[in-house]
């Protein structure tokens, strides 16, 4: 009896089985196409562990996930060393459509939010975004970075980073599942906001390391999210430290009242003093939803060209070092600040996270890299980033975007713009827009 026919005895079965082994001939006939390297017993047998571990760790009742014995004839058939190709389609269909009942699965086993210890078995989520006809998704079974031998495309275990000499925490969120699912899916258009001109516009903004930095008038912020507002955009960004106190309570007010639909305001971030911390924190605001999505900056680093060495912001890193994640379905987002998504271990660590939306005002006379790790992102967690940077007038010669998207699409396409005067670029995620 050959492994699809014995798979087969459940139609639910035979049927993810059969997307895999779809993918697989794909591989075989376009390997241009598909990247994933030829099956060895070796890799097969890491993958096939890696699958009864996933359905163990993520198993509920009701999804038709594969059945003990099941498990066992898949772990004898890899052993055997036999039937490889199919072996391997099996494994790429069980684990592709089953990916939605291993986050439903996972979710439901918590309350409000997770903190993610090594070795925790996580779904990675993924998220068909709108597209034109001719622009095909990038899938994650297409991206460039491939598993590894004992991880899957839609389930892996935790393992932590370290940043200098601390492990980064991470939490993953679920109380705003809802209001997020209604502002992100099935897609979504994002305002930047620029109120600001150039430095001169911000008190103690010149020379090194300076603390706080703050706009000198709150007015401009405000006026100009009213107006994004305005537009419908369900997603309005202000850049990092555009926002101080006064505006940011005044955002909060009109938040709280908004109802013209769903909407989340990144209200830019601010320095601010807790205690003897020194801190610069995000603030994103559902509308009307009274509590606050926060982020504070994990990345100290304002440059790392100089000559004498890199030069840092004169800010604390957050105690405990944590970095939360919110969850809406299929979403999984991150709200990030300038130099956090510069810096290559987060960056690699959100991919791995299977973080699919990141939200990041920034701050920056340079923006070359957030590009780079903003399409990196695009091809290898299917990631749309919103990166909104400001003030709009810098020293360089060469002008920096005041903001940018990404989209999966086929190519990796990203569209930048270079606003030149304060007002709001709208960002669409849709190609068609």
């Amino acid at each position: 009896m050959s492994l699809t026919t014995h798979l087969g005895t459940e139609r639910r079965v035979w049927d993810t089985a059969l997307l895999g082994i779809a993918y697989w001939e794909a591989q075989r006939t376009a390997p241009s196409v598909v990247h994933t390297p030829l099956l060895t017993k070796p890799r097969a047998t890491a993958w096939t562990a890696a699958v009864k571990d996933a359905h163990d760790a993520l198993r509920c009742t009701d999804t038709g996930l594969l059945s003990d014995n099941q498990i066992q004839w898949l772990v004898a058939r890899t052993n055997d060393g036999q039937d490889l190709d199919e072996l391997h389609g099996c494994l790429w269909g069980l684990d592709h459509a089953n990916a939605d009942a291993f986050i439903t699965c996972w979710r439901d086993r918590h309350d409000e939010e997770v903190l993610l210890t090594p070795g925790d078995m996580i779904p990675v989520p993924e998220v068909m975004w709108p597209a034109l006809a001719d622009q095909p998704l990038v899938s994650r079974t297409t991206s460039i970075n491939q598993p590894a031998d004992g991880e899957l495309p839609h389930a892996r275990r935790y393992q932590p980073i370290t940043l200098g000499d601390r492990q980064l925490e991470i939490v993953i969120d679920f109380e705003f599942e809802a209001e997020l699912q209604e502002v992100l899916l099935p897609g979504f258009t994002a305002a930047a906001v620029h109120p600001y001109r150039d430095l001169a516009d911000f008190a103690n903004a010149t020379g090194t390391a300076n603390f706080p930095i703050r706009p000198r008038r709150h007015k401009p912020a405000v006026t100009h999210v009213t107006d994004a507002l305005d537009t419908g955009a369900t997603v309005v960004i202000v850049p990092e430290l555009h926002v101080n106190a006064q505006a940011l309570e005044k955002l909060a007010e009109i938040m709280a009242g908004h109802d013209s639909g769903p909407c989340l305001l990144i209200a830019g971030s601010r320095h601010e003093k807790i205690g003897k911390r020194k801190l610069n924190i995000a603030t994103g605001l559902l509308a009307g939803v009274d509590e606050p999505l926060l982020h504070t900056k994990l990345s100290r680093a304002i440059s790392p060209y100089t000559a004498a060495g890199p030069a840092f912001e004169l800010i604390d890193q957050p105690e405990p070092l944590r970095l939360r994640l919110w969850q809406a379905g299929s979403i999984r987002m991150a709200i990030v600040i300038c130099k956090d998504v510069l810096d290559g271990r987060i960056a690699d660590h959100l991919v791995y996270l299977g973080v699919n939306v990141l939200l990041g005002p920034a701050m920056s006379g340079r923006t070359d890299g957030f590009r780079g790790h903003a399409e990196t992102m695009v091809t290898d967690a299917q990631c749309v980033s919103v990166i909104v940077n400001g003030p709009l007038h810098w020293q360089a010669a060469t002008p920096a975007p005041s903001s940018l998207i990404t989209r999966p699409v086929a190519g990796s396409q990203r569209t930048d713009h270079h606003r030149t005067e304060p007002g709001i670029d709208l960002l669409h995620l849709n190609p068609e827009k």
